[in-house]
């Protein structure tokens, strides 16, 4: 029987999935608080994780320090280690006699401790897994808790693949065409389809992004295929036509991405520098230790022209974090018509960033025992205000697991048929 020390080791050699809910590199316009003000931190994986007590301590001190989110969340964090540090203590003392037990009661209680915390982009990897019951579920052999997630998908159906891949093109687009662009670091594969809708009085232009990756894809020339870059150059121009009334964006079962998309993006509908929202990180390590916020500004691109049409975008339950902050950011285009259309988004309300330890927060490791998400940049809207609720539609056109099935067999999409509507009426 393997010890708990002994346990931690061995996984040291297993590959460690960094748990980002959105790949970012930051590329916004920062014109206040200077970043080289912030008082670094220590590095919380420099401790030896070699039992159950130190993994509570590291778990409970992160988040302590790393939350951004603080000020919003009625969580009272100083009961919780009061309560779940003896429980982490008695666990050492099982973990020599059932390390099986030890793993589910240390997963369970890592659950219960962080249910209740308001960040969207909140998830928790433990190596090896373990059983644990939430929300009145069991969930058997687990490796994540992403508590949000797991709550959305008890009520929202995912849209199904065949969806963008078949009803889509067959059923709503003339002279439609695809790019994908495979991601090395992280292995994803960003996927952009463009077309003209085939069934309205309008001419109208559709853009279906499973991510936001397009940067990176376009970038990539025709490394790839099929190819990204003429399929986004093909969709600005038609945009840009006097010609075109507007654009469908679907943003649906789109989890985010890359914050450069921002600009390279809502960049080539603005001629001006725009306001979008607001930042805020930590400035050290104590609870309430945050910086001034921070304005957010779309920055014009080469090419780019003022859109002052009307943009219908088509929202989920799973479209979240960076496609959330997109949403913020087209909505400030002037003279521009934008129509949320579907349910309520996600409800990210911050950003996972590669830049948690320049700013105090964050995701972090707990050894190799487990590793911890976290927002390490959390983001307002133009009035100072979080989306923790995400984004409510404006026009509300809502699937359940029924619809969904019905759509697979008629070829039917109710939120697309309500978006070609809004443009028709």
């Amino acid at each position: 029987m393997l010890h708990i020390k002994e346990i931690f080791y061995r996984f040291r050699t297993k590959h460690i999935i960094k748990l980002t809910l959105c790949i970012a590199v930051i590329s916004l316009c920062f014109t206040a608080c200077k970043r080289e003000t912030i008082q670094k931190q220590g590095l919380l994986t420099d401790y030896e994780v070699s039992s159950y007590s130190a993994v509570f301590e590291i778990f409970w001190k992160g988040i302590n320090s790393n939350y951004v989110y603080w000020e919003q969340d009625p969580l009272n964090w100083d009961s919780i280690r009061t309560v779940y540090k003896p429980k982490f203590l008695a666990v050492d003392s099982i973990a020599s006699i059932d390390q099986d037990q030890a793993q589910n009661l240390a997963f369970q209680y890592m659950v219960d401790m962080t249910k209740n915390l308001k960040d969207g982009n909140y998830a928790l990897q433990v190596n090896g897994g373990g059983d644990f019951t939430f929300a009145d579920s069991s969930y058997k052999a687990w490796i994540r808790f992403i508590p949000k997630l797991m709550i959305a998908s008890r009520t929202n159906p995912v849209l199904p693949d065949t969806l963008f891949d078949y009803v889509i093109p067959n059923n709503y687009l003339d002279n439609s065409d695809y790019g994908q662009y495979r991601d090395l670091n992280s292995l994803q594969i960003f996927q952009a389809m463009t077309g003209t809708i085939s069934r309205s009085s309008k001419n109208v232009q559709y853009l279906g992004l499973n991510s936001f990756m397009i940067k990176a894809g376009y970038n990539q020339e025709y490394s790839s295929r099929p190819p990204v870059r003429p399929v986004m150059k093909n969709f600005f121009n038609a945009i840009k036509q006097p010609g075109c009334d507007g654009f469908i964006l679907d943003l649906r079962n789109n989890r985010g991405g890359n914050t450069e998309d921002i600009d390279f993006f809502v960049g080539h509908l603005t001629t001006q520098s725009l306001l979008f929202g607001y930042s805020r990180y930590k400035s050290g390590s104590g609870r309430l230790d945050y910086t001034p916020t921070i304005p957010m500004y779309v920055m014009p691109q080469d090419g780019a022209t003022d859109f002052k049409k009307k943009i219908v975008i088509l929202t989920d339950a799973y479209t979240a974090s960076l496609s959330e902050k997109v949403i913020m950011a087209l909505k400030t285009l002037p003279g521009a018509t934008v129509v949320t259309i579907g349910a309520p988004t996600y409800g990210s309300a911050g950003l996972v960033t590669t830049d948690g330890m320049a700013t105090n927060s964050g995701s972090f490791d707990i050894g190799t025992f487990a590793s911890v998400a976290l927002s390490n940049m959390a983001v307002e809207d133009t009035k100072h205000q979080f989306t923790m609720g995400g984004i409510t539609p404006d026009v509300p056109v809502v699937y359940d697991a029924a619809g969904v099935t019905q759509m697979l067999k008629t070829g039917v999409d109710i939120q697309m048929e309500a978006a070609i509507r809004n443009f028709n009426q």
